[in-house]
């Protein structure tokens, strides 16, 4: 009796090999550009989870009939959102009052829509925020701009082709 053989239906160790080389060689490739993706996606959501902040403190202020207040350490590139109650600024108490801090290699700035640089924005039971310009800058990529320009205006993340026409 004759055996016919068959042909096998895996791979061999070389096929495998040759794989998983070609796979290494395609993920050294790409880590360099993933590693900038990582770092953009870090800053915008430290930018976002700021925006979200601005967008609370605006809605709250007007809903309690109180002042809220974003208040911005530039030292220690911390924010954190307070009251005003008896004249006196206090924490909320919530974990969107609680201080935030950005990752460390980034920093923030606050400046007034003139320019001057303070550690605070003011938003009034009356729908009107001190105009500001709130930037989150990361080591290695671009700023990411939180702007409000007048005070009738909420705060939005400004795009770079509208910050070039001004």
């Amino acid at each position: 009796m004759i055996r016919r053989s068959t042909p096998s239906r895996g791979f061999t160790l070389l096929e495998l090999v040759l794989v998983m080389v070609i796979v290494c060689a395609a993920l050294a490739a790409a880590a360099p550009s993933l590693r900038g993706f990582w770092a953009g996606r870090r800053t915008d959501d430290a930018a976002r989870q700021l925006l979200a902040a601005t967008a609370f403190a605006h809605s709250q202020s007007v809903a309690d009939g109180q002042v809220y207040r974003l208040n911005v350490d530039r030292q220690s590139n911390k924010y954190v959102l307070t009251r005003l109650e008896q004249g006196m600024f206090v924490e909320l108490g919530t974990n969107i009052g609680r201080i935030h801090e950005l990752p460390e290699d980034m920093r923030i700035s606050l400046t007034r829509a003139d320019g001057t640089g303070v550690d605070y924005v003011d938003f009034y039971p009356t729908g009107r925020t001190d105009p500001a310009i709130i930037e989150v800058i990361p080591e290695r990529s671009e700023p990411i701009r939180i702007v409000c320009l007048s005070p009738t205006e909420t705060f939005h993340i400004q795009d770079p082709s509208e910050a070039r026409m001004r």
